[in-house]
C-alpha cells in the first residue's frame, strides 16, 4: 500500500530507457510502466510513495525528467541527475 505522506514518483521518459537511464532505472523500486497520454494526477493518486516510468512525449526538457507530485504540489527535475548529456 502506497504512503500518502510520500511524494509520488513519476519519471517521465520521451523513449523507452536504453543505456544509462535503464541502468539508473535499476536502483528505483518501480511499480508500474506507462505510455503517455496518461493523467498524471490520477497516476500520482494511485501511486502516492511510489515510483512509476511513464513513456512517451512529457513537454519537458532534458529527456528524462522526474516529476514528484505531492500535497505540496509538483517538482520537477532532471533524470538521473548524475547521467551527463
Amino acid at each position: 500500500m502506497s504512503d500518502l505522506q510520500c511524494p509520488a514518483r513519476l519519471i517521465l521518459v520521451r523513449q523507452p530507457p536504453a543505456g544509462a537511464l535503464l541502468e539508473a532505472l535499476a536502483a528505483e523500486r518501480v511499480v508500474a510502466t506507462y505510455d503517455a497520454p496518461v493523467d498524471l494526477a490520477e497516476l500520482a493518486d494511485r501511486h502516492r510513495g511510489e515510483a512509476v516510468v511513464v513513456v512517451g512525449e512529457h513537454g519537458q526538457d532534458p529527456d528524462a525528467v522526474l516529476l514528484e507530485i505531492d500535497s505540496d504540489g509538483r517538482r520537477v527535475t532532471p533524470w538521473p541527475p548524475d547521467v551527463s548529456r
